[in-house]
């Protein structure tokens, strides 16, 4: 399968998302929230989940309504929060095969950010146990008033501090919610294709859509042409 280069036409920053995309810790989140549920005596279905919580974004406050529990969704994502850290802290962290191959040629190309709905302590946290901190000059994570995705906050917060405008951006993304964030900041994006979205619709635009091997082939011709 052949994939154009074009999509690096121009491109001088490349934002990341970050969970999904730049490191493989979605099973991860799935087991904290899993964990989470289970102090209350709920069982999270694996089926499913992806499409919900990280896919489109209802999460736990659908899960929680659909289920007619009454546990306070802040405590919920208290729990979820104290399991996601021990499981970073302390389990190998999984890692895309092909991501340091990527990070590395898209330095020579221009900077690199992450741009995420997770918190900036469990983006470092990870970034220092996998080795891969130094590859991002930016981390924008959930912060102040800047709204979650699907809404272009912090992608535009990551722009502003580049000092780039959209039009020089390149997103990587893995969700609808995302994608759907990536094009309101006006920047074009990349669909990442992993095990867990494969099989998931998508109707946000996007220029291309490959894996992460995939991708090193579209830089492996843009680096020949």
């Amino acid at each position: 399968m052949s994939f154009s280069v074009d999509v690096l036409s121009g491109k001088t920053a490349f934002v990341w998302d970050f969970d999904g995309s730049f490191c493989d810790t979605e099973q991860l989140h799935y087991r904290a929230y899993a964990a989470a549920f289970a102090e209350w005596g709920h069982e999270l279905k694996e089926d499913g989940y992806y499409l919900r919580f990280t896919h489109l974004g209802e999460g736990a406050r659908k899960e929680l309504a659909e289920c007619g529990m009454s546990i306070p969704l802040e405590a919920l994502l208290a729990a979820k929060k104290r399991h996601y850290m021990r499981l970073i802290s302390s389990e190998p962290l999984p890692l895309f095969e092909h991501i340091e191959t990527i990070l590395t040629r898209l330095l020579e190309r221009g900077r690199i950010a992450i741009a995420s709905n997770s918190p900036r302590d469990e983006i470092d946290l990870i970034l220092e146990r996998t080795g891969l901190g130094h590859f991002p000059s930016l981390v924008v994570g959930r912060e102040g008033e800047l709204r979650k995705k699907p809404f272009p906050d912090i992608f535009q917060a990551a722009y502003a501090r580049l000092g780039v405008t959209p039009h020089e951006v390149l997103v990587f993304e893995d969700s609808e919610r995302g994608l759907l964030a990536a094009a309101a900041s006006g920047a074009q994006s990349v669909l990442l294709l992993t095990p867990f979205n494969r099989t998931l619709s998508f109707q946000a635009p996007y220029a291309l859509a490959c894996s992460h091997e995939e991708f090193v082939g579209v830089l492996t011709r843009a680096q020949a042409t």
